[in-house]
């Protein structure tokens, strides 16, 4: 949970201007730098840090270490140094930068020097800041680990849970500072997942208005932008957004066709465990309370239209399931920004939410204050 989350934004392809026009307007812009501590690696590589991590270019390595990459970019973005998966670093690179990289350990990652980008250097900065935290909350979690059977656990965990929250707190009010006075830059992206989404909304709207601001073109703000809208669209109090989506049988159903009932919104998938051990309790809650006026309207992140059904009939959900098909690209999943299941949001009988993320306890809970039994 503490892993800076940065790969989930980064779901993008990168595009370049290939017209003469925009052609003349690139500034000389490059990477150089020296490697220590890398025998045998012959390249390096610059990459655009997305799931499928596109080159971009890249250079040979000297036996010195050194090398040199030439990067014709445009607009300022976001870029991976990449050596292997171990050692790569990230970079904020404008048109007409100049970068130097002076890497002294194996790993790329490990305090790197650099020259010639002010972005990049806070950037590293900061993650070095949050690296330090990080390893204290690692350290914690080992203890507990290490003592979770043992019958000490009750007389230590108190203090290690206050130890855990209290380093937990600095992290955090380490980024918000951060983000407060560079919320324009891109490096923000790096940081903000470590903050809860719902919780710290003010904090993300601020890095929002920032980036668009300052790059309206550039497609991991625009991604950022759409994950905001939709908290912005699905805060508790907000008429839910409607989600039209095929049924089992190739039906068109509106998530408004079930207006007039206390409706749990569930986005779930048949390949995801969390989800399938948590649907014995919903089919439990909905058998509960479905003659009271209880509905489930469960969005599947589903690909594969056979696993979906064949799960819904294993699993024994016999209420109202929609797909469209598309994984993480569901436009259920858009809409209410999901980015991770099981996820779960409840709304009254006029359309508005009332709570979010409910599962296990908490979900009876709610049912019960609602339903009154």
């Amino acid at each position: 949970m503490r892993v800076l989350n940065f790969m989930t934004i980064c779901f993008l392809v990168f595009s370049f201007h290939t017209t003469a026009d925009a052609q003349s307007k690139v500034k000389e812009t490059f990477v150089k730098g020296i490697l220590k501590g890398q025998p045998g690696v012959t390249e390096i590589l610059l990459k655009i840090p997305n799931k499928e991590a596109n080159v971009v270019s890249s250079s040979k390595i000297a036996a010195d270490g050194s090398f040199l990459i030439n990067v014709p970019i445009l607009e300022t973005n976001l870029y991976k140094l990449w050596i292997s998966d171990n050692s790569n670093m990230l970079l904020v690179v404008s048109p007409g930068d100049q970068i130097e990289i002076n890497a002294n350990s194996a790993a790329l990652t490990f305090q790197p020097e650099i020259k010639g980008s002010s972005e990049t250097k806070l950037l590293h900065f900061t993650l070095g800041e949050i690296s330090t935290i990080n390893a204290q909350l690692d350290s914690i979690e080992k203890v507990y680990k290490a003592n979770q059977a043992s019958p000490k656990i009750d007389s230590i965990l108190p203090a290690l849970q206050a130890q855990f929250m209290q380093r937990d707190a600095v992290k955090k009010d380490i980024i918000r500072k951060f983000i407060s006075i560079n919320s324009g830059s891109l490096s923000c992206l790096v940081f903000i997942d470590n903050l809860e989404l719902e919780t710290e909304f003010p904090v993300y709207d601020l890095m929002d208005q920032a980036l668009n601001k300052k790059y309206p073109k550039n497609l991991f703000v625009k991604d950022f932008h759409v994950k905001v809208e939709a908290e912005r669209s699905t805060a508790i109090g907000a008429i839910a957004p409607e989600i039209s989506l095929t049924d089992t049988n190739g039906k068109i159903v509106p998530l408004s066709s079930l207006r007039g009932k206390i409706v749990l919104i569930d986005f779930w998938a048949s390949w995801c465990g969390p989800c399938r051990k948590e649907n014995p309790h919903v089919v439990e809650v909905f058998q509960k309370y479905h003659a009271q006026g209880f509905e489930v309207f469960s969005v599947s992140l589903d690909r594969d239209r056979d696993k979906w059904i064949d799960a819904i009939k294993k699993d024994g959900l016999t209420w109202t399931h929609v797909s469209d098909l598309q994984y993480w690209k569901s436009e259920g999943a858009k809409t209410y920004g999901i980015s991770a299941i099981p996820a779960t949001v409840l709304i009254d009988k006029d359309g508005k939410i009332i709570s979010k993320k409910l599962r296990g306890p908490s979900l009876d809970e709610k049912l019960k204050e609602i339903f009154g039994f």
